[in-house]
């Protein structure tokens, strides 16, 4: 039977598994086969069919022979009056020894690879699901049209020559996508960036000091704790570091030369100082820790008021080091030298949580803000 003759049969019986056999005596060689979409549960396989690669089918008992396949086409046929559609499927010639031994309409055939391509395609585990193919269209970003230099009114002209509608705003959008991403998370990472700063990383972008022996201890922490774990030789020591003044980390107050204009109570939180001095001094700066008397504050605001001597209105947080207490006009009013304490991580700082740290090297019990600053020390008796 020829190609023809066996397709021509094919479209005579659409709704059975042929076989093209291209000799009539042992050894076979097959073809072709032609598969019906409709199974015997009257399934329908097209999408199985459509992206097959290989089909097998039995030779003997259960002994199957795997068929590549080169080429297919759609089949329409009638049987009983009803159309039939298989797949006509062209094969890479396969020499057997024998024909399928299978009862006529009980053949099973393995089709491979045994997926469906369609229902693959349209799932979440498509990486390729929702690719663009056509262009996109830029938000703001402008064709400049620039085909040629020069226009009839100023043929010196070399810039766009839709100079006008670009100024204006008007001209065709470019075909560029702004972003490959939807989420504001990957945009910003691709794209945008993000804005930080020392808050989130509780460091500044370039530190000058040294490394000294310390431990760290939640900020509950009891000093009555720490002393007896110092006293059993129970602490552990790391590298830490520190920025500020100092040989070593610690909490250093200096005079500022400016003293309170009038009491403040414990719930207050607006100070007014002025200059106790008579030279001109430092503007009080926001971020600035203060300490009046033993209470440590930090500086939010500042507001200026013209006088002799100048007087500038704080608004302050109060009790940073967990104090507070009321004051007296004229206390004077320190500067609190910042001091930071960060992490070692490989070659980077990172910051050290709100907490307690012990110094090694002196015995000096320090206590650290939200962002690492010290605002209290003692010594571990």
């Amino acid at each position: 039977m020829t190609r023809q003759e066996f397709f021509a049969y094919v479209q005579l019986s659409p709704n059975k598994v042929n076989v093209w056999y291209k000799n009539t005596t042992s050894p076979f060689e097959i073809g072709a086969v032609s598969v019906p979409v409709l199974d015997n549960t009257l399934q329908d396989n097209t999408n199985y069919l459509t992206q097959a690669q290989q089909i097998a089918i039995p030779i003997q008992s259960a002994d199957y022979v795997t068929l590549d396949i080169l080429n297919r086409q759609l089949v329409s046929g009638v049987v009983l009056g009803n159309s039939v559609l298989c797949f006509f499927f062209d094969v890479k010639p396969k020499i057997v020894t024998s024909v399928p031994s299978t009862p006529e309409g009980n053949v099973m055939l393995q089709i491979l690879p045994a997926i469906d391509q369609f229902e693959f395609t349209e799932s979440p585990y498509n990486v390729l699901h929702g690719s663009v193919e056509g262009v996109r269209t830029s938000t703001y970003v402008m064709q400049s049209d620039r085909y040629k230099i020069g226009t009839l009114a100023n043929p010196t002209y070399t810039g766009p020559i839709n100079i006008d509608l670009l100024l204006a705003g008007t001209a065709t959008l470019a075909n560029i996508q702004d972003s490959n991403y939807s989420t504001t998370g990957w945009i910003n990472g691709r794209y945008e960036g993000s804005k930080t700063d020392r808050i989130d990383y509780k460091t500044d972008p370039a530190s000058a000091g040294s490394i000294f022996q310390g431990a760290e201890f939640p900020s509950g922490s009891l000093t009555s704790q720490i002393t007896y774990l110092n006293s059993t030789s129970q602490i552990i020591y790391k590298d830490l570091f520190y920025a500020g003044v100092g040989d070593v980390p610690g909490f250093y107050p200096v005079p500022s030369g400016y003293e309170l204009v009038t009491d403040i109570g414990e719930s207050s939180y607006i100070v007014t100082v002025r200059s106790a001095v008579s030279h001109i001094l430092p503007t009080p700066q926001v971020g600035n820790l203060i300490r009046i008397g033993t209470e440590i504050m930090k500086i939010n605001e500042v507001g200026y008021t013209p006088s002799t001597p100048p007087q500038y209105g704080l608004q302050v947080t109060r009790g940073y080091n967990s104090a507070t207490s009321p004051h007296n006009a004229y206390t004077s009013v320190e500067n609190v030298s910042p001091v930071q304490i960060y992490n070692i991580s490989g070659n980077k700082l990172t910051g050290v949580p709100k907490g307690k740290v012990l110094v090694k090297q002196t015995g000096t019990l320090l206590k650290l803000d939200d962002l690492g600053y010290i605002v209290s020390s003692s010594l571990l008796s």
